[in-house]
């Protein structure tokens, strides 16, 4: 009797450890029969993208592992990515299962392309097509489209990145997690298009040209492992123009006056009847903050924006999506007056590279490298001009000559100091130190006149 409680006690012992080695192979099974992929949305400042054919160093070939920021090298493409772009919150997604697409005669029903040989030819035909057009390709195929949580459009946002890092968050996140790894014997492959950017974006971006659809084929292997967490980094170009004009100034007749240095302006835009003004956040986030403002010439958050000697006003690397701004000068040059037109200098970014920037209707010449033009500089448009001050300008006689403001001494002696005068204008250079000599000399002369004038008197009352 002694010797059957002691095996049943024995197993009792033994069973919890075979269910539990049984439970975790099905746990293990489970999991590997599912995978997440995690998208990493990027996006890049398209300001030299468009004229530039260099920029294949941007590229990263997507090998399904995170991206780890602290051991990466100064000259790899990781570290490329990550310098040159940023996180993107807002990109919308759409998944559809595309296992069926993967073979090659059933791909070219719906697709007609000869040198279609295998599932990676497909691959690359979807990562050049459109997304307009890896969208109707799915319609006609009659993909089923699959929902994450319910929901048929997946955001990108403030994310776990690995579900085995559970404190490892990051911006531009989307995930479609527990996706089906196969279906019977075969690997499931999967369709992901961006579909838009939501109404909260900050910038205007070029989704058709820079976002390319992705077919995902199952399984995904590094060093002879298949991954069941799938991390992959598309990029978006982020679409945004740099403005600028040169500062001039005018006489009240319309006389071009020069290049204007130190005039000082805002910059704003109009939304629902209120000004928003562009403040100093960083650049870095390639995200623009407005803030409203009753004094934006001595409000600190606001971003100034002053002319250098050759008139210039360069926003800098403050750069703008498509819409309407305006430049408001708060603060004139010396000597001259704000006019209402400087108030208000429209700026129109369109919507697209071909067409070109206007300042109060002037096209601009487009900063590629950063620097105005060769042919902007030395034309020196576009220009925005403000007018002299009235109290600048020398008062005139009828003749059109400037008019003496001295008081004139009685008698010849009046006209003597003025023949001496101008004889002493004449003759003195046309500097700050000529007009120091004429006041000494006027004063001496005065004092001259003034002895003489009362020594005349003198001799006729005696």
């Amino acid at each position: 009797m002694k010797k059957m409680v002691k095996v049943f006690l024995s197993l009792l012992l033994v069973c919890p450890i075979l269910f539990l080695s049984t439970f975790d192979k099905k746990a293990q099974a489970a999991e590997m029969d599912t995978v997440d992929i995690v998208l990493h949305k990027r996006i890049f400042r398209d300001v030299h993208w468009h004229h530039s054919d260099k920029l294949d160093a941007y590229f990263y070939g997507n090998d399904g592992l995170p991206i780890d920021k602290e051991n990466i090298e100064d000259d790899s493409q990781e570290n490329e990515l990550l310098k040159n772009s940023i996180p993107l919150n807002g990109a919308q997604y759409m998944i559809w299962d595309a296992t069926k697409l993967t073979n090659v005669d059933t791909f070219k029903k719906y697709y007609q392309d000869s040198s279609i040989k295998e599932t990676k030819d497909i691959v690359q035909v979807f990562s050049r097509m459109k997304r307009s057009g890896a969208i109707e390709l799915a319609q006609k195929a009659d993909l089923p489209q699959i929902s994450i949580e319910g929901n048929t459009t997946i955001v990108t946002k403030k994310d776990l990145i690995s579900k085995k890092n559970p404190t490892s968050t990051q911006a531009g996140i989307a995930r479609f997690d527990d996706l089906a790894r196969k279906d019977g014997e075969q690997f499931k492959a999967y369709l992901i298009v961006e579909t838009g950017v939501s109404d909260t974006k900050e910038l205007n971006v070029d989704l058709e040209k820079f976002s390319r659809p992705i077919l995902v084929t199952l399984p995904i292997m590094v060093n002879n492992e298949e991954l069941t967490e799938i991390h992959l980094y598309p990029k978006n170009v982020g679409y945004v123009r740099d403005p600028y004009f040169y500062k001039f100034g005018q006489s009240q007749s319309g006389e071009d006056l020069g290049a204007l240095a130190g005039a000082e302006f805002v910059l704003y835009r109009e939304e629902d009847g209120k000004k928003l003004y562009l403040d100093m956040s960083p650049t870095t986030d390639l995200k623009n903050k407005w803030v409203e403002s009753a004094d934006p010439a001595k409000d600190t958050r606001v971003n100034k924006f002053v002319s250098d000697n050759t008139g210039l006003v360069n926003t800098g690397e403050r750069f703008l999506p498509s819409g309407t701004f305006y430049f408001e000068e708060v603060k004139a040059a010396d000597g001259y007056e704000i006019t209402s037109e400087a108030r208000k200098v429209e700026v129109i970014v369109p919507t697209s590279w071909d067409d070109p920037v206007t300042i109060n209707g002037q096209e601009m010449a487009e900063l590629v490298t950063g620097i105005v033009p060769e042919s902007a500089q030395k034309s020196q448009t576009p220009r925005i001009y403000n007018t002299q001050s009235e109290s600048e300008i020398p008062p005139q006689d009828s003749s059109g000559q400037e008019t003496s403001t001295r008081l004139r001494l009685p008698q010849t002696l009046g006209q003597l100091i003025d023949t001496v005068a101008t004889t002493g204008r004449r003759m003195l250079p046309r500097t700050n130190e000529g007009k120091a000599a004429f006041s000494v000399v006027g004063v001496v002369v005065a004092g001259i006149a003034v002895f003489l004038w009362r020594k005349k008197h003198d001799d006729e009352d005696k």
